[in-house]
């Protein structure tokens, strides 16, 4: 059985590193995690420099979860 973060992760770009350190930075719920931040109005550069991720990756898995940006 896999755990949610590689299932949350399935058909992402993100080699075995890239889906450890999203585990290990957003926790067992990343899609969630991402989301909730996102819903308190957080904008993808505040949440990256927040939890040490580049930029580009939180937009990308943003998008890829098809979590609507903030203005």
């Amino acid at each position: 059985m896999r755990s949610r973060p590689d299932q949350d992760l399935d058909g992402a770009a993100l080699d075995m590193d890239g889906r450890r350190r999203i585990a290990d930075t957003l926790g067992t719920a990343p899609r969630e995690a991402l989301s909730a931040l996102a819903g308190y109005g957080l904008q993808d550069h505040d949440i990256a420099r927040h939890h040490g991720l580049p930029h580009d990756l939180v937009t990308e898995l943003r998008e890829f979860w098809r979590i609507r940006p903030n203005p």
